[in-house]
């Protein structure tokens, strides 16, 4: 067979595939290669189109011809197969016309044709970029994604990857452009459904993507939003609704609230003592002051006054139904949702200078050296007046030059001498029962922001001024209960001690430790940590080495030591406790403590997602 001219070798060679055998053509082809390569595949693949119109028909002959071409691949140098790319290209856009059905039925082909051109391009980001961008052929797609492994490793030569050039492309979109953007989220989708664990791997750079558009407000990008990021547009209402957590109080509580008054009488009047309170420099909700006096024999005596919730609140009160509802005050990086309505905490029920409140007043026996005399204290009903609202700073800057000379002058302010007493004090309590030191610097760790004080006492004398103060107040009050063998809601907490408690957390305090180390260290801490809870029954409290334990110290702050303090009006203050009182709250408060267990973890929880929403930098109402 001769050799026709140039222009019609295509035409020739489609021809001579259409209406002869294959085994009588297949050397004619070879010598149509050697004189035109480019023409002679071309007539081939314009015949292998025609064939594929009716594939149940001709399936032999495309067989025969996909195994001359892969033939071809493995004999011919590559600069001269790389001459045919852009035919094979064109076939593939024109193959995309056929029916769905033939499509289907050639897919393997397409298969084969990838191959091709990946050896073609001699990058795997070529060819998949060819048919997400021209072929469009969404069978042959999903097929090139499920049979790839590392498909998210290919890289443009710019440096992207494939899925960012679509998220890219389908982000750009018209939102009235619907072909393009239906085709686009299918393809999303077969990425998310093939490599769904590396998108959450990978979220922080297409989220990124997504919020430096600006077009977070179009409905075809919240529905890609939502696919790979579910919580994008969660907003802090609806966490809130989710945990059933309000801000506002119902109106009737305000018209309830205005009925209530400050009595006096009844009480130990403190009102001589210079109190103080210490807390942040902005808190307003302040429920617990400090006064120490020193006595004629060299002895001291010290005043803990918190704030009497019952003496405002009635029992039988539609306030403190709601404020068991909420449980305690939450506190947000943003925000605080209040146990009680703030012109209550903030207010009567708060210990605000120059204003006679009245407290569940603690009153303990020191010796001389300010160690704590055992088992001699006593706990009343009083009224005091405090004289200075202090923050933890102005305390640490009074008692820093005290502390360094280790005395004080005679011609030092009331205040100072105060501040210096309580401060003995202070280290006379910590000292004497130092276990309790790992459980503290355990829990400051594992939620350094849950603690408040608790967090600066290696570096702040007034925190632990504080911190101090409150544990042998809320000790005190559970051994009373104990003692006298009336109910109370008590609390406990442990460590899981399968290791050295001490070590772990010296390990995680040295500043030379490697990430590595104090990452297992940390671990291991959480291993052993178990957060304290309520109980019904007096417990050892292991964490902080005391035989009982309860929460009393913050009743503007949380449900359960306003409920203490209610007993106490049950069962302390009261001089003749019936049978009935003792056995009403027997029956109550193991019911309270699950209450408050549940609900203490439903805060936990809480809080734990809306600092997570709170943190984002798109919103819903700036996407709606």
């Amino acid at each position: 067979m001769g050799i026709s001219n140039k222009l019609s070798i295509s035409l020739e060679v489609r021809e001579l595939i259409l209406t002869a055998f294959e085994f009588e053509y297949i050397d004619s082809l070879y010598e149509y290669l050697d004189y035109n390569y480019v023409e002679t595949m071309r007539g081939v693949f314009s015949a292998l189109y025609t064939l594929c119109k009716n594939y149940v028909q001709n399936k032999q002959s495309i067989d025969f011809l996909v195994e001359f071409i892969e033939d071809l691949k493995l004999n011919m140098n590559f600069e001269k197969f790389k001459e045919i790319s852009f035919i094979i290209e064109e076939f593939r856009v024109k193959t995309k016309k056929l029916k769905l059905k033939q499509q289907r039925r050639i897919s393997g082909l397409s298969i084969i044709l990838d191959n091709i051109l990946i050896y073609i391009y001699d990058r795997k980001y070529s060819q998949l970029e060819y048919l997400i961008f021209n072929a469009r052929e969404i069978p042959i797609i999903k097929q090139y994604l499920f049979q790839s492994e590392d498909i998210l490793m290919y890289r443009a030569e710019q440096g992207y990857d494939i899925f960012s050039l679509v998220l890219d492309k389908y982000i750009n979109l018209s939102e009235f452009d619907n072909n393009n953007i239906n085709y686009y989220y299918q393809i999303l989708l077969l990425y998310y459904k093939r490599f769904g664990n590396e998108f959450v791997k990978n979220s922080i750079i297409y989220n990124k993507m997504i919020n430096d558009s600006d077009l977070c407000n179009k409905p075809h990008i919240k529905e890609v939003i939502n696919l790979f990021d579910p919580d994008f547009y969660i907003t802090v209402s609806d966490v809130m609704s989710k945990y059933n957590i309000k801000k506002n109080f119902p109106s009737i509580i305000r018209l309830e609230d205005e009925k209530f008054i400050l009595n006096h009488n009844g009480r130990v009047d403190f009102t001589y003592q210079e109190c103080v309170t210490i807390d942040g420099e902005n808190d307003l909700c302040i429920d617990d002051a400090l006064y120490i006096e020193k006595n004629n024999n060299g002895t001291y005596t010290v005043y803990i006054h918190i704030v009497d919730i019952p003496s405002v609140i009635p029992y039988n009160s539609v306030t403190r139904e709601e404020a068991l509802r909420r449980m305690e005050n939450l506190y947000m990086s943003d925000d605080i949702i209040s146990m009680y309505p703030d012109y209550l905490s903030h207010g009567i029920c708060s210990l605000l200078p120059n204003e006679n409140r009245n407290v569940v007043s603690y009153v303990f026996n020191l010796r001389s050296d300010y160690s704590l005399i055992e088992n001699n204290f006593k706990i009343v009903k009083g009224v005091i007046n405090v004289r200075h609202k202090l923050s933890y700073k102005v305390v640490d800057n009074i008692l820093i030059k005290h502390i360094l000379n280790d005395s004080i002058s005679s011609k030092d302010k009331t205040l100072d001498l105060i501040l210096f007493n309580l401060y003995h004090f202070s280290e006379q309590l910590r000292n004497r029962n130092l276990e309790k030191e790992n459980y503290r610097n355990s829990e400051n760790i594992i939620n350094p922001e849950k603690h408040h004080e608790s967090t600066r006492i290696n570096y702040s004398p007034s925190s632990n001024i504080v911190h101090e103060s409150m544990i042998l107040a809320n000790y005190a009050t559970a051994k009373t209960f104990y003692e006298k063998d009336f109910p109370c809601i008590y609390r406990t907490g442990d460590f899981n001690r399968t290791v050295n408690i001490n070590n772990v957390v010296k390990d995680l305090s040295k500043p030379t430790r490697n990430d590595e180390l104090k990452k297992k260290s940390l671990t291991q801490l959480n291993e052993c940590y178990v957060s304290g809870y309520f109980c019904s029954e007096p417990i050892f409290h292991k964490g902080l080495n005391l035989e009982v334990y309860s929460q009393a110290t913050s009743p503007a702050r949380r449900i359960g030591d306003s409920y203490i303090q209610y007993l106490m009006y049950e069962l302390i203050f009261k001089k003749n406790v019936s049978y009935y009182d003792v056995k009403k709250w027997e029956y109550r408060i193991p019911e309270l403590v699950r209450y408050l267990n549940e609900t203490k973890k439903n805060n936990e929880r809480f809080i734990r997602e809306y600092e997570c929403i709170a943190k984002r930098k798109v919103r819903k109402k700036r996407c709606l």
